[in-house]
């Protein structure tokens, strides 16, 4: 078996059977000595974001507004719907890039034509492997119901920032787009990756005051926890009534009972909301 190894070029101690060996005993090793091998033992507390928008209402730009105000709007429109989607979806970054306006978004009415909340879903999204074939690459539809506090409903803000780039030239059908066009997208708007909406998602949670050790990705975590242990911060705007059951979370986020337990199960770190807000980069 040796010979086999060396003549095809391939280290022995690189051979991918003795490097996964050797991931599992050290991970055996970390569990244990008591060590923990993922990056949080706790998450954020919501609040932060919620409060940070909440605190800088947006006002929509004139028409005779210069262009540069325009893109500010658009830009600022975009980051604050990434950014409570991620949570109010409990959702990766990724997820949001498997978003077309055609088919994954669908504002609701009631009967006197008035908007009652927004319906997503993702096509293709990471586990799309494991989904029912007849589902045909969709996960089920979520509503976020509309509340009556404007400034963070996110189907108002995202209604309104469907409308503005509604009127772009866009290169796609994606929901979140860039703010510019350039001449390799044909003078279009495009995509964000999933990368760039991290990042995105990172400049809110950075401008909130939530903790730096926490990355883009820790916005699932969350997010998860806002349904339960936060829920009195969507109890009090309006977006539910009660917190949430563990099956209810679970079906929010689409992922089994052992992966929920193991990775997204965490409490809230302690926050501090008395100094105030954060400003605004640049005020």
């Amino acid at each position: 078996m040796v010979s086999m190894w060396t003549s095809s070029n391939v280290r022995i101690g690189a051979h991918p059977l003795v490097s996964a060996y050797i991931d599992a005993i050290e991970k055996e090793d970390y569990l244990a000595l008591d060590r923990r091998v993922y990056r949080y033992d706790d998450t954020w507390d919501p609040e932060l974001v919620f409060a940070y928008i909440s605190a800088h209402p947006l006002t929509a730009p004139l028409a005779t507004s210069k262009p540069a105000v325009f893109i500010a709007y658009i830009s600022s429109l975009r980051d604050f719907c990434i950014a409570l989607g991620r949570l109010l979806l409990a959702c990766r970054s990724s997820d949001l890039a498997c978003i077309s306006r055609e088919d994954c978004v669908r504002f609701e009415r009631g009967d006197d034509g008035v908007t009652t909340g927004v319906s997503i879903r993702f096509y293709r999204p990471k586990e799309r492997n494991s989904m029912p074939t007849n589902s045909r690459g969709y996960t089920r539809w979520v509503t976020i119901p509309a509340i009556s506090d404007k400034s963070v409903c996110f189907c108002t803000l995202l209604r309104e920032y469907v409308t503005y780039t509604g009127l772009l030239p866009r290169d796609g059908d994606a929901l979140f787009v860039t703010e510019r066009a350039d001449k390799k997208h044909n003078g279009r708007v495009w995509a964000l990756s999933s990368e760039r909406l991290a990042k995105r998602m990172r400049s809110v949670m950075s401008l909130a005051g939530v903790p730096e050790d926490f990355m883009s990705h820790s916005g699932r975590h969350a997010g998860i926890a806002l349904r339960k242990a936060g829920a009195d911060t969507l109890i009090s705007r309006g977006y539910q009534t009660a917190p949430w059951c563990d099956e209810q979370v679970m079906n929010l986020a689409r992922m089994s009972a052992r992966t929920y337990v193991t990775h997204y199960l965490r409490s809230i770190r302690a926050a501090e909301l008395d100094e105030g807000v954060p400003p605004v980069a640049g005020s």
